[in-house]
């Protein structure tokens, strides 16, 4: 049977209040993950959609291909460490109540 790996991104406010893909880039940059100029980049895109220079459909396409060319040639097993690492640190407190943040990501 063939696997297929399946990346989710939510950036629309369903599980996080917020934008993830921010505090997460920092710490990814942080922790030596990514650049700076990915994490420049992610902002800029933020700022042409805020701007209404670029459409949501356009923008959510744009964070996933500068956060995804950032992560290129990284071991999955340690970005899903750093990622579980920074999901469980308590500074990250814009999740509902009721999700159980000590399961399994």
């Amino acid at each position: 049977m063939e696997h297929k790996r399946l990346a989710l991104f939510d950036i629309n406010k369903t599980i996080y209040n917020g934008y993830l893909i921010f505090p997460l880039a920092d710490y990814f940059l942080k922790n030596n993950v990514i650049s700076k100029h990915i994490v420049d980049s992610l902002y800029h895109d933020l700022h042409l959609y805020r701007s209404q220079q670029v459409d949501y459909e356009t923008t959510i396409e744009n964070f996933n291909l500068h956060l995804a060319h950032g992560l290129k040639h990284q071991d999955p097993d340690s970005i899903r460490g750093i990622t579980e690492s920074f999901l469980n640190n308590e500074e990250v407190s814009n999740f509902p109540p009721s999700q159980n943040r000590s399961s399994n990501y």
